[in-house]
């Protein structure tokens, strides 16, 4: 089952719109299975696909809200404090503790914004990134640390 369901994971991304593959790929599954697999699988693979795309925009989103509270937050002078608008309202904003701690946050500034930019192209391409669940391996099933016995 787990081979048809990767099966139909990939061709449902690559049809794109679910509402209108769903009954093609059913079909599809049905041929190696029994129609209420089928119907199991493609609706996983549906919930799946919605989860990613809701996490995508989430991600997005909280980018988005991240790189605006440094960008605010550098403009301030280190160790200084601005009254800023956001929206109707101003607020206080604190600049950042030293110079030492606003370099680092330009430099992360700039990663966050190649991040942005590469989620906003895989939107824009439709492209999702879904990595299917399975057996963890074993370094990740034990414990890390071991009490001695006795």
């Amino acid at each position: 089952m787990g081979t048809l369901a990767g099966k139909d994971l990939v061709s449902a991304q690559k049809t794109g719109d679910n509402a209108v593959s769903w009954p093609v790929r059913k079909k599809a599954i049905s041929a190696d299975s029994s129609s209420r697999w089928a119907g199991a699988i493609s609706r996983e693979t549906n919930d799946q696909i919605a989860l990613a795309q809701r996490s995508q925009i989430t991600y997005r989103n909280e980018l988005v809200s991240t790189i605006a509270t440094m960008e605010r937050k550098l403009a301030v002078k280190v160790g200084k404090t601005a009254k800023v608008q956001v929206g109707n309202r101003t607020i206080t904003v604190p600049g950042y503790h030293d110079r030492d701690e606003h370099w680092r946050k330009r430099q992360r500034l700039q990663i966050l914004k190649g991040e942005l930019a590469r989620v906003k192209a895989d939107m824009a391409a439709g492209k999702l990134h879904i990595v299917r669940g399975g057996k963890p391996s074993s370094s990740w099933a034990e414990p890390r640390c071991r009490r001695p016995d006795g």
